[in-house]
């Protein structure tokens, strides 16, 4: 696969351009996903399987170019300041730093220690695709945080009914939890998410056009053939977790906030 970096420092700015490679990449036929990541400087790795689009991302990328001279650059202090860094303690004067609206091209490692090699990670790499696709949709029709955390809640919500019981769907938001709360920076970090279920109720007739209940519909199923492809429940956990954390990732909802996430929906299964 193909691996192309754009350093944006503006979130908005990004989903714009997540807006435009989802247009792109509908009219062609190649394989393709996104992630958002901070070494380096806040950016988009983009992954085609296709080398003949190289040339053609590269342009959607300089299309950018006035608009990312109106957007503030952050310096590398004060961006590696406040990063959690996944959990990892670094010294972030020893990273490197790339300016706003370099583009960088790179060669593409799977991460076969968690997603698995082979049919695994192909079925992984799908749900990459479908993810990428259904955030490039759903940022379409409305970008702001507070409607980001609705989309994440949403998408947690249709996402671990792939797990049986409520007491396994439990057992797993609770983990979950239990891991990303760590990420947060501050005690005084917190979320009034008392009202969620009913903002999610208002949006779930906007999420019920034809084309995103077709994504949401390949992404059940592309779940399901990934959990009947491995051998265990807790190697599908596994990667369940990651691929919510990734989809996450692509909405740029920051990991305390969908621990809190799952841990508000854990009491609402709590409560059933």
């Amino acid at each position: 696969m193909e691996s192309m970096y754009y350093y944006i420092h503006s979130i908005d700015t990004q989903n714009e351009i997540i807006i435009m490679l989802k247009k792109y990449f509908e009219k062609r036929d190649t394989k393709w996903f996104f992630i958002r990541y901070w070494y380096g400087g806040p950016h988009l790795r983009v992954r085609f399987s296709n080398s003949n689009c190289k040339q053609e991302i590269l342009q959607i990328f300089k299309s950018f170019e006035k608009k990312i001279n109106r957007v503030r650059e952050m310096s590398s202090e004060e961006y590696y300041r406040n990063h959690t860094f996944d959990g990892e303690k670094i010294d972030y004067e020893s990273l490197p730093w790339y300016l706003q609206g370099e583009i960088v091209e790179e060669t593409y490692e799977p991460e076969y220690h968690r997603y698995g090699k082979d049919l695994v990670l192909m079925k992984n790499e799908q749900i990459f695709q479908t993810s990428s696709e259904i955030i490039g949709t759903l940022i379409e029709m409305g970008s702001s945080m507070q409607v980001r955390l609705i989309y994440a809640y949403f998408l947690l919500k249709r996402v671990i009914d792939t797990i049986g019981s409520v007491e396994d769907k439990t057992s797993f938001l609770e983990q979950y939890y239990v891991y990303w709360k760590n990420f947060k920076q501050s005690e005084n970090q917190k979320l009034n998410l008392s009202n969620l279920e009913t903002y999610v109720e208002r949006i779930e007739h906007q999420l019920n056009n034809q084309k995103l209940k077709m994504l949401l519909e390949k992404l059940d199923n592309q779940l399901l053939q990934l959990k009947s492809s491995v051998n265990d429940s807790s190697t599908f956990y596994y990667m369940l977790s990651s691929q919510i954390h990734m989809t996450n990732n692509r909405l740029s909802v920051p990991p305390w906030v969908e621990g809190e996430l799952a841990n508000f929906m854990r009491g609402q299964q709590q409560g059933r």
